[in-house]
């Protein structure tokens, strides 16, 4: 036996600079949102989710990825309405075709809502 085997090397995976990204539809407009939300850039993550909420204002995701910028920014508030917005959607039917991920989705969604609410509830008693 030989017990001073190499271990097999793991491809690295590089992430794209979402700065050098170009979008245009929803999905790509997501997309790097979701690469500005990780780096937290959480402003250009605000404008893109936006912009593609403006051109399909049905879509789930964007409207999530706002909600996550908004929360990662420390804006309870508007994280919480977009939050609930996106259970209000997926109440409408909204990815009724992917009903594993609609129940992720509102599921997370409530729970990002529910730590929301017991930080801001912690905060004000602290004050």
């Amino acid at each position: 036996m030989n017990f001073f085997r190499r271990k097999p090397t793991i491809e690295e995976k590089t992430v794209p600079d979402p700065t050098t990204m170009e979008a245009s539809t929803v999905e790509e407009y997501v997309n790097r949102g979701m690469l500005f939300y990780s780096n937290e850039k959480f402003d250009q993550a605000e404008a893109d989710f936006k912009q593609a909420m403006s051109m399909d204002p049905e879509a789930v995701d964007p409207v999530y990825g706002l909600a996550l910028a908004y929360k990662g920014a420390d804006q309870a508030d508007q994280a919480i309405e977009a939050f609930e917005k996106v259970i209000a959607l997926l109440d409408q039917g909204k990815m009724d075709d992917q009903p594993e991920r609609k129940t992720m989705l509102k599921r997370i969604s409530k729970s990002h809502i529910k730590s929301l609410e017991a930080s801001g509830a912690a905060a004000q008693a602290s004050e």
